[in-house]
């Protein structure tokens, strides 16, 4: 019967005071609409990863299994060694790759607030949360993508090498780089081909002035071969002119670089030959072995300067050249070097490729529709109930300070 009675005066107050719960509640449903409007949307994806090959799974004896079983073990020792993995999903090398592939400009501490990582038997969502879909969509792929990258090169058995060999291919790529731009400006400033056609004219110029000298000898000796049999028997002057005339030509012919003076002296007709007495042609016959023995020395002379300079040439040819050969060998070597690391780098890769991977991403994360919070509906729901237990609250309070018409009229 009490009961009956509280129930009655409860209900009575709430009549009595249904204002201040319609007021209340009206309030609070118009705040909770306020903060639907104005709360900044926060969109969330997801993105799953999958351990597809535990690294560490021990294989019991099946008595040892059975105990293991008995003893209350639900989870398979596989997934115990898969659930592993989650502890190497924020790492600060993992989080400022992600920021470097997003291009993001924000602190490690800001990241971490936007993903939402949960591992459930090996496998693990990254949910990452943003203002906009497309940034909350994107991070939690790249999240996913490069934490799946670290783990698989962690655990791979050629990751070490492949980053060693990589090493290893850039420094050769630079050496190679630069040995061949060293042979190149060497190629520029180069003189061998220069040297080497000074070499070629220096050798045919000594091989000609010894020839040359050679053949003048031969002419003075035969210009004085003539003299004497002329000087024996001055009847055949006739013949000796003859001679004598061809030998001119002869001497002019081989030695066209002689004076002017010893072309004009010696270029005479047969007539004037014929015409000179015997004593006359003897004097011109031995006047023209002087003037080819003069020629003779001088070409001596000329071909005793040129050992010297051919050496030079030579010293400065060889020079250059063991520098060419060096700078090619040192090319060569840099060639050979870069594409036999750049070949066991590839040999590598492969290898990686084969191996099965230990994670990998097996849902990307869709673009969301629509936000995740605030949800409209749910905050104005969630404002009617919390304005009704408000408004009863106020109405319950409003109830108690009424004052009660029978205790006023007793202090009366």
């Amino acid at each position: 019967m009490d009961e009956e009675l509280d129930l009655r005066a409860f209900f009575l107050a709430m009549a009595r005071h249904w204002r201040i719960i319609a007021i209340v509640t009206v309030v609070a449903v118009i705040a909770g609409g306020l903060l639907a409007l104005l709360w900044p949307p926060e969109y969330q994806a997801t993105a799953t990863v999958a351990v597809t090959k535990p690294r560490y799974m021990l294989d019991f004896d099946e008595r040892l299994r059975s105990a293991y079983v008995a003893s209350g073990g639900t989870l398979p020792l596989g997934v115990i060694a898969a659930n592993a993995y989650t502890a190497l999903a924020t790492n600060e090398s993992l989080e400022t790759r992600v920021l470097q592939e997003l291009g993001w400009r924000m602190s490690l501490a800001d990241l971490e607030e936007q993903i939402a990582i949960k591992a459930d038997s090996g496998v693990i969502q990254f949910t990452g949360k943003n203002s906009t879909p497309e940034h909350a969509a994107a991070l939690a792929n790249a999240w996913a993508q490069l934490y799946t990258e670290q783990l698989n090169a962690l655990f791979s058995s050629a990751a070490p090498n492949i980053k060693a060999l990589e090493e290893q291919v850039s420094t050769a790529h630079d050496a190679l780089l630069q040995a061949e731009q060293a042979l190149s400006e060497f190629q520029a400033r180069s003189q061998i081909t220069a040297l080497e056609k000074q070499l070629d004219a220096a050798s045919t110029a000594l091989a000609d002035r010894l020839a040359l000298a050679d053949r003048l000898g031969m002419l003075a000796g035969d210009a004085r071969s003539l003299q004497v049999r002329l000087k024996v028997q001055p009847a055949d002057k006739p013949s000796v002119a003859g001679q004598f005339q061809a030998l001119v030509m002869e001497a002019l012919a081989v030695s066209p670089q002689m004076s002017m003076s010893t072309q004009l002296q010696f270029s005479v007709s047969g007539d004037a030959l014929t015409a000179m007495t015997a004593s006359e042609l003897e004097a011109y016959l031995g006047q023209f072995a002087t003037a080819l023995d003069t020629r003779k020395q001088e070409m001596a002379r000329e071909a005793e300067a040129l050992p010297a300079q051919i050496s030079a040439i030579q010293q400065q040819l060889e020079t250059q050249r063991n520098e060419y050969d060096r700078l090619l060998l040192a090319r060569d070597v840099a060639r050979d070097t870069y594409e036999s690391v750049s070949r066991k780098l590839d040999e590598e890769k492969v290898q990686a490729a084969l191996e099965e991977p230990e994670v990998k991403v097996v849902g990307q994360a869709a673009l969301p529709s629509e936000p995740a919070w605030p949800k409209p509906a749910l905050v104005m729901a969630l404002a009617l109930v919390g304005g009704v237990i408000l408004g009863v609250l106020a109405a319950l309070v409003a109830e108690a300070l009424r004052p009660r018409r029978g205790s006023g009229q007793g202090a009366a």
